[in-house]
């Protein structure tokens, strides 16, 4: 074998074509990568409407003894998360930005890298370019949303759980929960494994959390979080990718866009509640099947945000690691492409003000949906056997198709 120029697969046979669409990939996923670091960091000097802002005001709100809950643009982080913004309110609100950014970039680089170790068909720079570049991690860098921090965590409890080291995964997968609450249903794959340590650890670790927050911020704190909850973002927004978004600008409209079928909220409802019984069974179907922790990892956190009432595409890096461990087959990269390309394509700091036709608001105006929908396809098409030899298997059954 020629380095760089010919690559074996495990029959003998060699392809120059495949090592360079692999270098070409590579380096165009390193390219928008950085491009879209460099713009989250210039993006941090600029005073903007952010999220960030609201978390940050809230940490301030905290010091100063005021409602850490305001009544505009809600907080919907439990109390303990809003007590871990107070050390960057000792900085201005632009620098703490910076740093927010820095912090979620590197633990975007942590998390790639430790997922490499067990996925090592793809290079930890490809994976972290990727979170970052794609709608996910860029809408993190623009808002300065969590999900980045939070990748982190949840590729920690991931990778534990596939080491089988049950009390590690229980604690850090408590931290991810009590963080965001729509991941509870890794407590429910456990009780099915019966996975006790595991389950009885997380729900520990919640606990604890719930009692720092209560400590630091008065039990008060918790009710009043459950009420801001009603102040939240409507379902309808364009960075909305749950199943709930989707039926929720097919059946009432919003703002930018009028319902192509206008339909009660009973309706509504019924189809909402259909599909999340749809996406349960083909969950329960595939791990009754195929009991790989990748597999269930991926279909749980992706089936996850599709079920959530606000499933924001900004935590789709949550499911990183176990997604890509979990491809593997012609199909499965075909779809995970497809939805990568679309995710690179349609940005969200335009689509969050962009009018459109009903039938516009179902197709654009639900392209997160659709993509979220195409990586969950993705992950359940993967099959075990090449898992793990993705891009170069891939890309082999398209040369030998195409001859």
């Amino acid at each position: 074998m020629v380095k760089g120029v010919v690559v074996f697969d495990r029959d003998g046979a060699g392809s120059p074509t495949r090592s360079r669409v692999r270098g070409f990939v590579y380096a165009l996923a390193v390219l928008v990568g950085v491009l879209a670091v460099l713009s989250g960091l210039v993006l941090t000097r600029f005073d903007r409407r952010t999220d960030f802002r609201i978390f940050y005001r809230s940490a301030l709100a905290w010091r100063s003894h005021q409602p850490i809950y305001p009544e505009t643009r809600p907080n919907l982080n439990l109390p303990a998360v809003v007590v871990a913004y107070v050390p960057l309110t000792y900085v201005s609100e632009r620098n703490a930005l910076g740093l927010f950014t820095l912090a979620g970039i590197a633990c975007v680089i942590a998390a790639s890298r430790r997922t490499s170790r067990v996925v090592p068909a793809v290079p930890w720079f490809v994976v972290a370019s990727l979170v970052l570049a794609l709608e996910g991690g860029w809408t993190n860098l623009w808002l300065g949303q969590e999900g980045l921090a939070v990748m982190l965590l949840t590729t920690i409890a991931w990778l534990a759980d596939r080491d089988r080291r049950d009390v590690a995964a229980g604690a850090w997968t408590g931290a991810a929960i009590y963080a965001k609450p729509f991941l509870a249903g890794l407590l429910i794959y456990w009780a099915w494994r019966r996975q006790w340590r595991s389950l009885g650890t997380a729900v520990l670790a919640m606990v604890a959390l719930v009692l720092v927050g209560a400590a630091f911020t008065g039990p008060t704190s918790y009710l009043q979080w459950w009420r801001s909850l009603g102040l939240g973002p409507a379902p309808y927004s364009p960075l909305n990718a749950s199943l709930l978004g989707l039926w929720s600008r097919l059946f009432f409209g919003s703002e930018f866009a009028p319902p192509l079928l206008r339909q009660p909220p009973r309706v509504l409802l019924t189809v909402w509640a259909l599909s999340i019984i749809v996406l349960l069974i083909a969950i329960y179907k595939r791990l009754a099947t195929d009991r790989r922790p990748d597999l269930a990892w991926a279909l749980i956190m992706l089936g996850s945000l599709l079920v959530s009432p606000l499933g924001w595409i900004y935590y789709l890096p949550l499911a990183a690691g176990p997604l890509v461990a979990s491809l593997g087959g012609l199909g499965s990269w075909i779809c995970f492409w497809i939805s990568a390309y679309i995710l690179l394509l349609f940005r969200s700091n335009f689509m969050v003000n962009l009018h459109m036709s009903a039938a516009a608001a179902v197709s654009v105006g639900s392209i997160y949906a659709w993509a979220l929908l195409l990586m969950f396809v993705a992950a359940w098409a993967g099959k075990p056997e090449v898992a793990n030899q993705p891009l170069e298997r891939a890309i082999g059954r398209f040369e030998r198709i195409r001859s």
